[in-house]
């Protein structure tokens, strides 16, 4: 139950910067095409696998009890590293932009490769805590698909002006208790 919680965690906090560019783009007037959604998940999804199998791999270095502590800190470090550069970050105004150009290939792949190297750091402390990357990656690509569709969904309306503007907060207060059960 506690690593299905961790997982769903995982999966939110991991793609709500997903959810964010979709959003932007859509208000833009771009729409994501299926090659670009799949490249962006494919990309993300195995990057966030990687991370966990390293993760994995680390925690037979120490004990059960070291390796959870060891997660549960980086999580909550993460988490408090996020909410104090937003905290530092709220009286700068700095607008996102999107391209109205459609992308290439490549560059879906280097953005997806971004947004992958954002899930890797939370992929390696879940994988210290024990999440299995398989359900990770399978979740992933669910995730971040309903991200891409959603944030198009959520464009122009209320919430998604409201995650965009909390959306870094939200990440690090999820990052923090994901760290608190990663700890127990």
């Amino acid at each position: 139950m506690e690593q299905g919680l961790m997982l769903a965690l995982l999966l939110v906090t991991a793609n709500l910067d997903t959810l964010l560019l979709a959003a932007v783009w859509h208000s833009d007037g771009r729409r994501i095409t299926w090659q670009e959604a799949g490249i962006l998940t494919l990309t993300t999804s195995l990057m966030t696998g990687l991370a966990l199998l390293l993760g994995q791999c680390g925690s037979g270095l120490w004990s059960v009890t070291a390796a959870k502590r060891i997660s549960a800190l980086l999580l909550v470090g993460m988490g408090l590293w996020m909410l104090l550069d937003w905290l530092r970050q709220l009286g700068e105004t700095a607008a996102e932009t999107a391209p109205k150009n459609p992308h290439s290939l490549a560059s879906s792949l280097l953005l997806g490769l971004a947004l992958g190297a954002n899930n890797s750091g939370l992929g390696l402390a879940a994988g210290l805590a024990g999440i299995s990357p398989v359900w990770a990656v399978l979740g992933n690509a669910v995730v971040t698909l309903a991200a891409l569709a959603l944030g198009g969904c959520l464009a122009g309306r209320w919430l998604g002006k409201v995650l965009g503007d909390w959306q870094v907060p939200i990440s690090g207060a999820l990052l923090i208790v994901m760290g608190a059960l990663a700890g127990i």
